[in-house]
């Protein structure tokens, strides 16, 4: 929003009363013809937004998420009309006295909690944890989110400081060896080991949102005067809310009122019928799906890293799923082989079936035996694997992350399509587990699709990890289309730094350090024309003397040497994938450029 045009576009179609500028976004209060009051903001965007977006957030539905009730797309932005709101500021809240520990540790883990599922949408969202993007009503919510990836000037996450500002009423300006609790000698020791944690950039999101979820389900620190939540949330009346608006746009906060749903967390797939009850079964070494049985469950249930694996044989025309649904999650996850030999994997709830990911028509061929394995770690992305027992070919793929719920896996066929030897095993190493489907390849695939020989992985779509190997980041790559973009890398430094490598089809190869704007560190031009179709080698070396990027193809060499003045530690190299790339595997005895 934020300029001119944008705002008389509301005052053609709404009766104006009042415009609140929050970091890079604005909260129009304004009401429609027939006199109901209602909330404009836009989010601005660039680039295409993919298939749904528009479906997505106007069926988004979470307790900790400020309800839509329309949703409109245009070129270049997108427009949510929210209801009325109504609730404290979580900064009015804090300034008036710290919260109790207790209710500062219920704030945090429910609104990490809810920024970690955000991202796992099929379109992922993002948002802030900046206290002014914080309400509490009944349960806290978050005002604005962003459409990650699509979304222009992203804020800050800002998650790591919230415990310890709720607990000390004190935004946190350095990282955990700065920070201590000296005054704060009511704040119990676990809730001061979080706030640390949390301040500590070498710990991941999901590693802080584990340790809280344990304080949140041990709860035998908590003291008994604590136990019963204290604050009251202000309702404001609406004839209040202008006045109100006006405070915030000098440096103040806002009050809301929004009827929440109590449904968790929901997105618009289309529809699917009924899910049948099956019965508990016992195990087997064979079963024929027809018109009489449908239907097997794996006896037991999976709580705890676990592998599901058995073999089928797949009818043409038949049909073939595995399907794990949660017991306290509203959604199930589910394989599928279509009629076309596709392997599809679908996210869905009792009304809704959203696809994330498609594989190329004829991947699974009839009559052929494959061997199927489901790797299940509580908190990370679902793992797949389908190997052609006769040819050896592999298909894996990564998934997304499944609400934390006990969940039973079940296989559904049709027309004659076999399955042998179902089951399911504990998994004590997940990391050994997926070096077995990797190889030796020196790469993890985090998301997408792909396929695997013995000599490389053709990967469709998604981004790829690349492993460490002495001191330095090395792979081998060729693209399989002449008009695609070479190479994207994302990068990670110890100290929590994030940049960006792009390597365009002009020969343009640019650094750029990427976490709040594009700054560009370092831009060069390949000294010879690159050639899709032929072996590239790229290092990305951490070094002493200093770090350096090289690029190799047959005897031509770029090396850029990474400015002394931005010395970087990577702990993560990403390749992400728009375009079909295969990843070649890089000579045994060969580890460094």
């Amino acid at each position: 929003m934020g300029n001119k045009r944008s705002e008389s576009r509301f005052y053609e179609r709404y009766q104006v009363e009042d415009v609140l500028t929050f970091i890079t976004r604005q909260l129009v209060q304004a009401k429609t013809v027939d006199g109901s009051q209602i909330y404009i903001q836009e989010i601005e965007t660039k680039g295409t937004l993919p298939p749904g977006t528009k479906e997505m957030l106007a069926n988004l539905q979470h307790r900790h998420v400020a309800p839509v009730h329309d949703v409109t797309v245009e070129r270049g932005r997108i427009t949510l009309i929210h209801p009325p709101f109504a609730g404290d500021p979580l900064p009015l809240l804090v300034s008036e006295s710290s919260l109790r520990p207790a209710e500062a540790l219920d704030i945090f883990y429910k609104l990490l909690n809810t920024m970690e599922e955000l991202s796992r949408l099929p379109i992922p969202l993002t948002t802030t944890l900046d206290p002014k993007n914080i309400c509490v009503s009944d349960e806290p919510y978050l005002l604005f989110y962003w459409v990650k990836k699509y979304s222009v000037d992203q804020p800050e996450e800002k998650w790591r400081g919230l415990l310890f500002y709720m607990l000390t009423g004190k935004y946190p300006t350095q990282e955990a060896d700065g920070v201590s609790f000296k005054d704060e000698s009511s704040v119990p020791e676990p809730l001061r080991e979080l706030a640390l944690y949390c301040l500590d950039t070498r710990h991941s999101r999901r590693e802080v949102l584990a340790r809280a979820r344990e304080l949140v389900q041990r709860k035998d620190w908590i003291r008994q005067e604590e136990k019963q939540k204290r604050w009251q949330p202000v309702a404001w009346r609406v004839g209040k809310v202008a006045s109100l608006l006006a405070v915030i746009v000098l440096g103040g906060w806002m009050g809301y009122q929004i009827a929440f749903s109590d449904k968790p967390l929901q997105v618009p797939f289309a529809s699917v019928g009924n899910f049948s009850t099956v019965t508990k079964e016992q195990p087997l070494e064979k079963v024929m799906f027809n018109d009489q049985r449908t239907h097997y469950r794996i006896p037991g249930r999976v709580d705890d890293k676990s592998l599901i694996h058995g073999e089928f044989r797949w009818k043409k025309d038949g049909a073939f799923s595995t399907v794990m649904t949660g017991q306290y999650s509203p959604y199930r996850y589910e394989l599928e082989i279509t009629k076309k030999g596709e392997v599809v994997i679908t996210q869905s709830d009792e009304k809704n079936r959203y696809q994330l990911l498609k594989s190329d028509s004829n991947q699974i061929r009839p009559d052929r035996t494959y061997h199927f394995e489901m790797l299940y770690v509580p908190n990370e992305p679902l793992h797949f694997l389908i190997r052609d027992k006769k040819t050896n070919q592999t298909w894996i793929a990564t998934g997304p992350v499944p609400l934390d719920s006990i969940f039973h896996v079940d296989f559904k066929g049709a027309g004659g399509t076999e399955l042998a030897w179902p089951g399911k095993d504990p998994v004590s190493s997940p990391e050994k587990a997926l070096d077995r489907w990797t190889g030796s390849f020196p790469w993890y695939m985090i998301d997408g699709y792909g396929i695997r020989d013995q000599q490389a992985l053709s990967l469709k779509k998604g981004k790829v990890e690349v492993m460490k190997r002495n001191g330095s980041f090395d792979f081998a790559f060729m693209r399989e289309k002449e008009n695609s973009e070479p190479l994207r890398l994302e990068m990670e430094s110890v100290d929590g730094v994030h940049y960006t490598l792009v390597w365009k089809q002009t020969g343009v190869v640019q650094l750029y350090r990427s976490d709040n704007q594009n700054v560009l560190l370092l831009e060069r031009s390949l000294p010879w024309k690159w050639e899709p179709r032929k072996e590239a080698r790229v290092s990305v070396i951490n070094a002493l003397a200093g770090s350096a990027i090289i690029i190799q193809q047959g005897n031509q060499k770029l090396v850029m040497d990474i400015p002394q003045e931005e010395p970087i530690s990577l702990r993560e190299v990403r390749i992400v994938n728009e375009d079909p790339l295969k990843l070649v595997q890089p000579p045994q005895n060969q580890t460094g450029p």
